[in-house]
């Protein structure tokens, strides 16, 4: 019985020493990824006063690999062309193409930085920023959790609703709607009502 409480007490202070070590290396991860993030400085303005750093790409929520009909609307002018995207953790690649298959522009995406070749595309499509075409994809496609308090740490509100098959995901500025995300399975439809722009992507059916 004397040998029984040395061992009990050596294991318990092992597993405590474990614990602690697995609890430091938790918390240092967590900042290592809060510094990280700092680092990765690419901002859009949400709003005219409001800006928001974009996210890393390990806040992507599972997978997406997938050709959509592209449908936009930026102002006066209108815009319909297959898309291809893909989007994972590691990062996101967009190529927007013509009839004939050829790509019109490329976007590409991840924790090196953003790229975007749009010199082909017409009107203000041609001219957006590529970092607020991410940005919209990030609140489309991106961990809700992660998203929220993203925001938040903007001083903006992020909510998700449901809706039939799916959901709606709103930004907003206090009590002003900034913008929604209306998605389901096959369809996700972005609109922006502070900048006057709206885009769906229509996912393409599989053939039996």
């Amino acid at each position: 019985m004397k040998k029984f409480f040395p061992v009990l007490f050596a294991f318990v202070l092992a597993s405590c020493s474990t614990v602690r070590q697995e609890g430091i290396a938790s918390q240092t991860s967590q900042a290592s990824k809060i510094e990280q993030q700092k680092k990765f400085n690419y901002k859009v303005h949400v709003t005219n006063a409001k800006t928001m750093n974009l996210m890393l790409p390990e806040n992507m929520d599972g997978s997406v690999d997938r050709v959509y009909l592209f449908v936009g609307d930026f102002g006066n002018r209108s815009f319909i062309a297959p898309l291809y995207f893909t989007s994972d953790s590691q990062g996101m690649y967009i190529s927007i193409l013509n009839d004939l298959g050829t790509s019109l522009a490329e976007l590409s995406f991840s924790e090196t930085g953003v790229d975007f070749d749009s010199e082909l595309l017409p009107g203000k499509m041609g001219k957006m920023k590529a970092e607020y075409i991410v940005s919209d994809i990030q609140a489309a496609f991106y961990n809700v959790d992660a998203l929220k308090d993203h925001y938040r740490n903007s001083g903006l509100l992020f909510e998700t609703h449901p809706a039939g098959n799916g959901e709606v995901r709103v930004v907003m500025d206090g009590k002003k709607v900034i913008m929604t995300i209306t998605k389901d399975e096959n369809i996700v439809c972005i609109k922006n009502f502070l900048r006057g722009y709206s885009y769906e992507l229509t996912g393409a059916q599989d053939d039996d």
